[in-house]
């Protein structure tokens, strides 16, 4: 986990804290990591990638795994295990997020290779090509990094015209453009055996944002994001009857208050011990069954968006 201000994410940092507390029972090693003092060469959000990639040359063995979070993502679950995410025939696996067309730089799992490690710092170093432009920093970026790391000829029109609709970025409805535009280069396949990466579907990954389905969790789910003090109800909400098309919430920047389903701050020593209680809020639990029906319903439209997305790079550009 790397961050400024561990006050802003507590909540998530109680959770993250839990696993570094239990990884003598669970054979997992955990560290957190909050990086201060930034290389002159790098902004915060590549920063992070930067020392990613230090700590991965210094601290680990070859060959062990890294799971990297943002830090406002915590545990709901600790029923689940990161094991369910390894696949030893590849070294990086990313995910897709739900709501719109990225692939998540908020979170991912990488194993400490020459392979993993040349992954993370080519995309530590992708700030340098960043255009002058609305660019997303890490979260745009990756989208031109896998397009060029997975489809290396460039010499296509669709990479010229993918570059200019990011050179020519405005605000977060350009960054969809961009972001559809990759998906024409390196489409939906999820399996890159040749360089050791695969980026997991929707609703496949290990993580996806609270706000999604307005702070209701499934006991599939094993992480949520967005879980920023500063956004958090500071008294448990009313929970009405909405319909099921009511739980979606698709803005991101819709000031919705939300609220982590764990009712308590967990007590670390007695998570390293196993003897700690998960207290949680049961109004906002749903079915595996009703949680996978939303979101396949949601997943459907996102796709629609994104082949309008990409009609319009041609029709309008």
């Amino acid at each position: 986990m790397f961050d400024e201000d561990f006050e802003m994410f507590s909540s998530a940092k109680n959770q993250s804290q839990m696993l570094h507390r239990v990884k003598k029972a669970t054979g997992y090693d955990a560290s957190i990591e909050a990086e201060t003092a930034p290389p002159d060469s790098y902004s915060l959000f590549f920063r992070r990638h930067c020392a990613i990639v230090h700590f991965m040359k210094w601290e680990m063995e070859e060959g062990t795994w890294l799971l990297v979070l943002d830090g406002d993502i915590a545990v709901i679950n600790p029923m689940v295990l990161l094991d369910d995410f390894v696949n030893n025939d590849y070294d990086i696996t990313l995910f897709d997020r739900f709501f719109n067309f990225e692939v998540g730089a908020n979170s991912y799992l990488v194993r400490n290779t020459i392979l993993g490690r040349e992954f993370v710092q080519k995309f530590a170093d992708y700030e340098f090509k960043l255009p002058k432009s609305f660019h997303g920093t890490d979260n745009g970026a990756l989208h031109p990094y896998l397009a060029e790391l997975l489809v290396p000829d460039n010499s296509r029109p669709i990479d010229a015209l993918c570059a200019k609709v990011w050179q020519l970025s405005k605000n977060y409805g350009n960054l969809d453009e961009v972001e559809a535009c990759t998906r024409l280069i390196f489409g939906d396949r999820t399996n890159f055996p040749e360089k050791k990466l695969r980026i997991l579907p929707k609703g496949k990954g290990w993580v996806r944002d609270l706000w999604l389905l307005k702070s209701h969790w499934a006991e599939s789910d094993f992480m949520l994001h967005a879980v920023k003090e500063k956004a958090l109800l500071t008294l448990r909400p009313e929970i009405k009857n909405i319909s099921d098309g009511q739980l979606f919430q698709w803005n991101p920047k819709e000031k919705i208050k939300r609220a982590f389903p764990l009712l308590q701050k967990l007590n670390i020593t007695k998570c390293s011990l196993a003897e700690e209680e998960w207290v949680y809020d049961t109004r906002l639990k749903i079915s595996n069954e009703k949680k996978a029906k939303l979101l396949d319903e949601m997943e459907k439209r996102v796709l629609k968006k994104r082949l309008e997305a990409q009609l319009f790079l041609f029709f309008d550009k």
